[in-house]
């Protein structure tokens, strides 16, 4: 469990809903998410 890469699939998520709702109409901002990895 400890290899998954949480935050990445979190942003890639976030990311591809963010997309849909652009698509929508529904989110015109910008988002740029930021991993990191402390050991």
């Amino acid at each position: 469990v400890a290899k998954i890469e949480t935050e990445k699939m979190l942003i890639s998520m976030v990311e591809t809903e963010l997309a849909k709702r652009r698509v929508e109409g529904k989110y015109a901002g910008q988002f740029k998410g930021q991993s990191h990895f402390f050991g």
